[in-house]
This record gives C-alpha cells, sequence and structure tokens, in this order.
C-alpha cells in the first residue's frame, strides 16, 4: 500500500434464526479494520483500529436454561474507532 501501510480487514456474516420474536430473527454483518504504519526502524506503530464499521452490531443478549428465557437489551457502543501507539523494546 502507499505510504507503507498495512490494512488488515476481516468481514463475519451472522444469521440467528429461529427464535418467536420476529425482532431476534436477523442476518447482519460485522466488519473490523486495522490501518497500521511502522516508523523508526519499526520501533514505533501508529495503528488505528475499527470495529463495526457497518454499525449493525446486535445490542441483546439472550439465555436460555430449561426454567426460564430470558433477554436483555443493553446501551453498547455498536461501532469505534481506536487509536494506538505502539513502542517496541528491542
Amino acid at each position: 500500500m502507499p505510504w507503507k501501510l498495512f490494512l488488515s480487514t476481516d468481514l463475519r456474516w451472522i444469521s440467528q434464526h429461529g427464535y418467536s420474536l420476529d425482532e431476534l430473527n436477523r442476518d447482519y454483518w460485522i466488519w473490523n479494520a486495522k490501518v497500521s504504519r511502522n516508523f523508526l526502524k519499526d520501533r514505533l506503530t501508529l495503528q488505528l483500529d475499527t470495529r463495526d464499521i457497518l454499525g449493525q452490531y446486535n445490542n441483546i443478549v439472550r439465555n436460555f436454561t430449561a426454567e426460564r428465557r430470558m433477554i436483555s437489551r443493553y446501551t453498547g457502543t455498536a461501532g469505534y474507532a481506536l487509536l494506538r501507539i505502539l513502542w517496541t523494546i528491542h
């Protein structure tokens, strides 16, 4: 890549079906990416890490046991970016 950048990415498709509640039956994509650049003879690395770029992560937790069914919704960050500065000591 230009400017000696490193790029890595992953894309996952999640399919949830078979639940009696329609809001739990869905398909969605989770796309993550990371871009980094090394400096100072590879001792310093700047890295930008992004998670859930498409913003489709599901904030629903399901727990099923023999006695009960519990569905919890929580407030969370669907997608985020994290800038890292890594220093390697040789």
